[in-house]
């Protein structure tokens, strides 16, 4: 991905890394039980995928600099996004290490393995395989959350966005509804299963139901993914005319003053009645 310039600005890259994001953390749970080749496929997937997702946020981040470096808003955008690619790097190192460790073998010389040097180099691998899944955390709602941000105060990305909507002719949205779009976005939206009832998680931001989702799926804005399913669990994801839908939301000016930053503690100080 070439770094974007103010000409092909295209904010819709930002929520496609989201959503790699989100995918690569999904792929951990492959890893559950799984035997040393299918072990060494995958997290051979994961360390390129690692790689490509810090070369697009440092760009990104690069671009945020560049876009308007006296807002405060976009340089706290674009410092974020600076930290979640060094994340998504430290992601790729850990998943090296992870992949070494599992490309070990047992002592030269020994028909048999040892066991107990398996269960070493498993624990080892492990290891190294949560930390890199507890970095992964805070990259789809980064980007998702640098998206708003840009579309809101860089004057060039609304009018893009706006003609992402009216590409997409899926109709308008109501603000409950971007939501649940940013929530799919930011990858916190997810179906699971419990018995025969079925229950949507978005872990706690926003209270959405079926009846919200259901109707942006069936617009083709929203799709149940079932690739990483574990534990009856599927991830709800963006289409791409869902993130057209989305960016187009974010242009309204009504979505911008929704999705605005509180102002600083100093400002809400002065403000404050006595």
């Amino acid at each position: 991905m070439n770094t974007p310039s103010p000409s092909t600005f295209d904010l819709g890259e930002l929520l496609l890394l989201a959503d790699r994001a989100t995918n690569l953390a999904d792929s951990f749970h492959l890893l559950e039980g799984a035997d040393r080749d299918v072990a060494v496929g995958t997290l051979t997937f994961q360390v390129d995928a690692a790689e490509q997702l810090a070369l697009g946020l440092r760009q990104w981040a690069g671009t945020g600099s560049r876009l308007r470096h006296d807002h405060p808003r976009v340089i706290e955008t674009a410092d974020a996004l600076r930290s979640v690619a060094h994340h998504a790097r430290l992601v790729g190192d850990h998943l090296v290490q992870a992949l070494m460790a599992h490309g070990r073998r047992a002592e030269p010389g020994s028909e048999t393995p040892d066991i107990r040097w398996e269960a070493k180099l498993y624990g080892t691998a492990g290891e190294q395989i949560r930390a890199a899944r507890s970095l992964l955390a805070l990259i789809p709602a980064t980007c998702a959350d640098a998206a708003a941000t840009f579309a809101a105060t860089v004057p060039y990305t609304a009018p893009a966005a706006g003609k992402a909507l009216a590409g997409s002719r899926a109709g308008s949205l109501t603000d409950l509804q971007g939501a649940a779009l940013r929530s799919a976005a930011a990858g916190r939206l997810e179906l699971y299963a419990v018995g025969p009832s079925t229950y949507l998680s978005d872990r706690g931001r926003v209270r959405l139901t079926r009846r919200t989702v259901n109707p942006l799926v069936e617009r083709g804005l929203l799709r149940y993914d079932d690739r990483f399913a574990r534990d009856n669990t599927w991830r709800i994801r963006l289409t791409p005319p869902g993130r057209a839908m989305f960016l187009g939301h974010l242009a309204r000016p009504r979505s911008r003053t929704a999705i605005a930053l509180s102002p600083p503690v100093s400002l809400r100080q002065r403000t404050r009645r006595p």
